[in-house]
């Protein structure tokens, strides 16, 4: 596969064209992302901290040749596909949902493809759940169950790679909801408190040692930070 600074326009094309109309995609999301999806695994860009996508050590696409240009244009559609993720928060409730169907939707074809497959799952979908998440954070309730739900089912995936990215976008919003300035404060909300709270207590179900493990972490790291106001999210938390 031979990749242009031709490709890479077209690339930036679809961006900005889901970056502009991203209110009126509707499920027409799934085939805007599966489309930059593909894209990303032949430029070889990985999930990074908060989900956002830098250039790897190696490029996973077969006999893939990039051109100096693209090279050089690589962490300039990185942040040009995050710029995209974190507009979704200008997103009405309606439009948001469909942008987290498609995501999820693109992450279980991934999560197919990645059943007794010792290649290099697709982090696509999972990365960018968590970057959605996190720039949503003030309306996580009309997203937190299908989001976090759909992570639950990643964190039991039999690949570890993908297990691990599932369980690193689930305690890292679980954290972020935690720590996010709500209002009312969340010390005041008892419901709020609870909705964060529950996927950790409901990942004490997966077997896996390394989700566990990475459980307790979140646990410990919640307790250090947030302890003085968790009040009715106490049980659940001492539960797990």
């Amino acid at each position: 596969v031979m990749l242009t600074s031709k490709n890479i326009q077209c690339m930036r094309t679809l961006l900005n064209l889901a970056h502009c109309h991203g209110a009126v995609l509707g499920t027409s999301w799934q085939l805007v992302l599966a489309t930059l999806q593909h894209l990303v695994w032949i430029l070889g860009l990985k999930p990074s901290s908060g989900g956002a996508l830098k250039p790897g050590r190696a490029v996973e696409g077969p006999s893939t040749v990039l051109t100096t240009a693209v090279m050089t244009d690589l962490p300039v559609i990185s942040n040009i596909l995050s710029r995209l993720f974190e507009s979704s928060q200008y997103l009405d409730d309606v439009s948001l949902h469909h942008l987290i169907n498609a995501l999820c939707s693109l992450s279980l074809e991934a999560m197919d493809m990645a059943y007794g497959n010792n290649k290099e799952p697709s982090l696509f979908a999972v990365a960018k759940l968590l970057e959605t998440g996190l720039v949503n954070m003030h309306r996580i309730e009309i997203l937190w169950r299908p989001l976090t739900g759909h992570l639950l089912e990643v964190c039991q995936h039999p690949n570890s790679r993908m297990r691990e990215w599932g369980a690193e976008a689930l305690t890292s919003l679980i954290k972020a909801g935690l720590t996010f300035n709500h209002d009312p404060p969340l010390s005041q909300n008892q419901r709020l408190q609870l909705l964060l709270l529950n996927p950790l207590k409901e990942m004490s179900s997966i077997n896996h040692p390394d989700i566990r493990l990475k459980q307790l972490e979140c646990v410990l790291q919640i307790l250090q930070s947030q302890g003085d106001s968790l009040g009715p999210g106490w049980p659940l938390v001492l539960g797990v």
